[in-house]
Parts: C-alpha cells; sequence; structure tokens
C-alpha cells in the first residue's frame, strides 16, 4: 500500500472543477486492485478516513493498471459518504455516480456528484439539527495508477 498526505487549499465550494484545489490528500497505487484506506486529521480537528475499494469480480482475467470500478469513500464519526467511479486502461475517470450519505444527527439537504477525465467531487450540504449548516466534499483525483483522495466537511 502507498500513501502520502499532501498539503494543498481548498477552492470556494462554487469553483469549477477545473479549477479545483485539493487538500490534505491521501495517495492510493491502484495497481494491486485491494482495499486501503488511511486516517487523516481535518482543519476542525476531527479525524476523517479516506478510503478506495475495487469492485466487482477481480478473477475474470488481468486488469490493466487501474482499470475497473473504484467505491470511493470518506467518513467521520457523524458523516459517512461515498460514489463509485469507473477507471479506464489508460488511467482515466470514465464514470462517476451514485453518491451516498449516511449521516448521524444530520440531515442532507442536497448533494450531487461531477467529473471530468481526470477529477471527481461529490458533495452533500448538510444541517446539524436545524442550528448550524456546512457542506461535506468528497475529491478523487486520477493520475496515472495513482489515486489522490480527499474529504472535507
Amino acid at each position: 500500500m502507498m500513501f502520502t498526505v499532501v498539503p494543498y487549499a481548498f477552492a470556494d465550494s462554487n469553483t469549477s472543477l477545473d479549477d479545483l484545489e485539493i487538500s490534505d490528500t491521501v495517495s492510493f497505487d491502484l495497481t494491486n486492485r485491494v482495499r486501503q484506506e488511511q486516517e487523516i486529521v481535518l482543519e476542525n480537528g476531527e479525524i476523517a478516513t479516506i478510503g478506495v475499494v475495487p469492485v466487482g469480480p477481480t478473477t475474470r482475467g488481468t486488469y490493466e493498471n487501474a482499470t475497473g470500478e473504484w467505491e470511493i469513500y470518506g467518513y467521520t464519526v457523524y458523516m459517512n459518504v461515498w460514489c463509485f467511479i469507473n477507471i479506464s486502461s489508460e488511467g482515466k475517470i470514465t464514470n462517476a455516480y451514485n453518491p451516498s450519505h449516511l449521516g448521524l444527527g444530520v440531515t442532507v439537504t442536497n448533494s450531487g456528484l461531477e467529473y471530468s477525465s481526470t477529477l471527481a467531487r461529490g458533495w452533500w450540504d448538510y444541517e446539524f439539527q436545524g442550528i448550524a449548516s456546512a457542506r461535506y466534499n468528497l475529491y478523487a483525483e486520477m493520475k496515472g495508477t495513482t489515486l489522490y483522495t480527499s474529504v472535507s466537511g
């Protein structure tokens, strides 16, 4: 397993996908097609776990590079989010879908998912017991056979 935490600055939540900079990134080498996860500390002091899991059978033959379907996830004590991406044999994101969440004491009021050939971002707007609101983001950036992931919330 290979991981690296790389500091970046977060962009505003209205920033276009092309202009996005990712913070507290964990990188995963996808060539072995195994589940991988790593803990990070968010700006607010919370511990978040970020991970990737290959989806589907791995016995149907050899997958080139990081090819295939992957579940990308992030969770803290009160919010779990995940989505799925497909990666081509060229190391490009070809689809991102099924943004999902499970929250403890929070209500998700809006959510979405967008992607390009190298970057995917899922987002969830949530309220905490009607007194506070925020946006939780899950990022995935593909470079070769390495997937860089991050969460913010």
